[in-house]
């Protein structure tokens, strides 16, 4: 995690069994199915792509992001999000 988001956002990390308690604006998760919990979530759920979570139940909540599970887009999908800005490079 420290790789992708840096030592400062890991240290922000929160770990849960029940998510919805969590008052965050964004989740990421590969969890197969976030339903409603005791609580109405506050955050946005960003989807990390798995084998075993590629059909998403009726009853859960949508995701409004997907990252692959290798985080090689983890970039893009913060960006569609307005949470990180596209950094130009020299090259472009």
């Amino acid at each position: 995690m420290e790789q992708h988001f840096g030592k400062d956002e890991v240290e922000k990390i929160i770990f849960s069994h029940d998510k919805t308690e969590v008052d965050a604006q964004y989740l990421i998760d590969d969890k197969p199915t976030i339903t409603i919990g005791k609580c109405m979530p506050t955050w946005q759920w960003i989807k990390v792509l798995h084998k075993y979570n590629e059909t998403l139940h009726p009853s859960c909540i949508t995701p409004v992001a997907t990252i692959a599970n290798d985080w090689s887009d983890w970039q893009e999908a913060m960006e569609s999000l307005g949470i990180l800005k596209h950094k130009k490079t020299a090259r472009q």
